[in-house]
C-alpha cells in the first residue's frame, strides 16, 4: 500500500494533477513544463539525448528507440 502511495506521489511531482496543488511546491512550473514537452515531443525526430535525465520522468512522451540519457555522478 505504501508503495502505491509513493508511486502516486512521484507521478504527481512530474505530471501534476489537481491534488498536486497541495503536495507539489513546483506545481505551476511543472504543469506548464509537461504541457510544452508533450506538445513538442511528437515534432522531434532522430535520436534524442537527455542530459541530467535523473529518473527519466518524461520518457513516456517519446517513442522508445529515439531516446537516451546521460547522468552525471559525483564521486
Amino acid at each position: 500500500m505504501l508503495n502505491y502511495f509513493n508511486k502516486c506521489y512521484l507521478h504527481q511531482q512530474f505530471f501534476p494533477g489537481l491534488i498536486s496543488v497541495f503536495i507539489n511546491p513546483f506545481y505551476f512550473i511543472r504543469k506548464h513544463l509537461v504541457r510544452k514537452v508533450a506538445l513538442f515531443a511528437p515534432e522531434l525526430s532522430g535520436r534524442l539525448l537527455d542530459f541530467g535525465c535523473g529518473t527519466k520522468p518524461y520518457e513516456v512522451l517519446f517513442p522508445p528507440p529515439s531516446r537516451g540519457g546521460v547522468r552525471r555522478y559525483r564521486y
